[in-house]
């Protein structure tokens, strides 16, 4: 059986190995648009997945410090905010995430709400001033995938089916970032290797939660 400092340690692995992917992906297919702001966003998915990540165990496992969640919450509302205003793709991406948690009710602690509103406060004045301009069909479908992957994920829990462990892994929002890229209202696939990094993010926080809890467990 794979123990967890493996686990961890293949997530590792496997993040480094896609962030660098993504960056080479930048580097040949944008080479001649390359910019700061196009640098920026493969490590801002990974470190908003992982501030997303260390939140809900803050708060819902009691597994890391809420108040450090709660300090973090502004610092990741703005970063999100910000890469929403540079990257209309990131924006379609995120309002559509950002606006089915509100509807599924996600936002049930000060620090998220915080976040949400700090990023949803940045987005709107980018909005107005015009500064971005994010695809209205686009948030639609993403909201819709997102909204279907919180339903999923809630009738899964504590169910041990493989269609349970399949929707516990959230896939309509990935599967409908791949189609946004398909048919066009996303620009460039590298929108769907960072939202993997995203995921990766999150998906090593969690796995070190895990490791966290079992080695606090051994030490009592």
């Amino acid at each position: 059986m794979t123990s967890l400092n493996d686990q961890t340690r293949t997530l590792a692995f496997a993040l480094l190995s896609l962030s660098a992917l993504a960056g080479s992906y930048i580097m040949i297919a944008l080479s001649s648009e390359l910019s700061g702001s196009v640098m920026v966003l493969p490590i801002s998915y990974l470190v908003l997945g992982m501030l997303i990540k260390y939140g809900d165990q803050a708060y819902d496992e009691r597994t890391f410090s809420r108040r450090n969640a709660f300090r973090l919450a502004v610092p990741g509302g703005l970063l999100l905010g910000f890469i929403m205003i540079i990257d209309n793709g990131t924006a379609t991406i995120a309002l559509g995430l950002l606006i089915s948690l509100l509807l599924a009710g996600k936002y049930d602690n000060k620090g998220f709400m915080i976040a949400f509103l700090v990023a949803f406060a940045v987005i709107v004045a980018g909005l107005l001033a015009g500064t971005s301009s994010p695809s209205i069909f686009g948030i639609v479908l993403a909201g819709a995938a997102s909204f279907a992957d919180e339903w999923g994920d809630g009738w899964a829990e504590n169910r041990n089916g493989l269609l349970e462990k399949a929707l516990c892994q959230r896939p309509f929002l990935k599967v409908m970032v791949l189609l946004l890229c398909v048919v066009g209202l996303l620009s460039s696939y590298l929108y769907f290797l960072m939202f993997l990094t995203f995921d990766f993010g999150y998906s090593l926080v969690e796995a070190y939660s895990e490791q966290y809890k079992e080695a606090d467990c051994a030490s009592i």
